[in-house]
């Protein structure tokens, strides 16, 4: 049902307003929007592709430490994904932010 919703409201949104409105980015704005659903907590010095990358970060005190430090030294997104990645190995555990050091290049 979900799937059925999400393809119709993209060919209405498309309509609407022109592309980028495609299911898969849909699927991106709803994570976006459950991750992330106070608008305080967002951060106007990262992108739309710094946000789809944090969400990759499931726990919640991993992706603050993470949104904020990306704010902070202002990290691209490759930075932002290198450190990510480099903490985990490619995958996020909990525990990050307190006493850890991090690479503000």
């Amino acid at each position: 049902m979900a799937k059925k919703l999400i393809k119709e409201l993209s060919k209405r949104l498309k309509a609407d307003f022109g592309k980028g409105f495609d299911p898969s980015n849909l699927w991106h704005m709803r994570s976006f929007f459950l991750a992330f659903p106070i608008l305080d907590a967002v951060r106007r010095e990262l992108t739309w592709t710094h946000y789809r990358l944090l969400l990759k970060v499931e726990n919640y005190n991993s992706r603050s430490f993470y949104l904020n430090e990306a704010a902070e030294a202002n990290w691209s997104t490759h930075q932002l994904e290198r450190q990510i990645n480099s903490f985990f190995g490619g995958g996020v555990e909990e525990g990050v932010g307190e006493g850890e050091e991090v690479n503000r290049d």
